[in-house]
């Protein structure tokens, strides 16, 4: 059962990355209702999980689950504008699959795993974490939050808001 899960989600990740590259390579990423459409298909997984966690949760009575607990500290959301103006202060990390980071990422930006994340950058340093649309970067944030990390940050509308901010993107592999 979990393989195909795996599988479907994959499968759902690879649709919307086509998508988004269609989207950025025309242009339409600018339009308010395709950041929205956007928003929408990220969230789409995001609430398949938390109804299985529900449903789980009410098939195998109160019991905890890691990803739905509650930190009393939260990441600090930012505007595209706030981390433009103290992006030399912080290690903006984008969340994204590579093919979505490699299409456009914000400058200087670093592609890291969860895995990679507390493996190579220490618990005191401060942190913005991205996404295409917050989502994703938002779950990545709470997560850090509760492995320890203190100066956790979020960019609110991801790339998406950053490029609508007027900022441009950077593709490519390199940072």
């Amino acid at each position: 059962m979990g393989c195909r899960i795996r599988k479907f989600f994959s499968w759902l990740l690879l649709i919307g990355v086509i998508i988004f590259g269609v989207l950025l390579g025309s242009g339409l990423l600018n339009s308010p209702s395709a950041a929205a459409a956007i928003r929408q298909l990220e969230e789409a997984p995001r609430q398949m999980v938390y109804q299985s966690q529900q449903t789980l949760k009410d098939q195998y009575g109160n019991m905890k689950l890691k990803s739905t607990q509650k930190s009393a500290i939260n990441p600090v959301p930012l505007t595209p504008v706030q981390l433009k103006s103290r992006q030399n202060q912080l290690l903006v990390i984008d969340v994204r699959s590579g093919l979505e980071y490699w299409m456009g990422h914000i400058p200087g930006a670093k592609r890291l795993s969860r895995s990679a994340i507390l493996k190579e950058i220490p618990k005191d340093q401060a942190i913005a974490i991205t996404c295409l649309s917050g989502h994703r970067s938002a779950i990545t944030a709470h997560w850090l939050v509760s492995q320890g990390y203190h100066q956790v940050y979020n960019l609110q509308g991801g790339t998406i808001a950053w490029q609508q901010a007027g900022y441009p993107l950077q593709r490519g592999s390199q940072p």
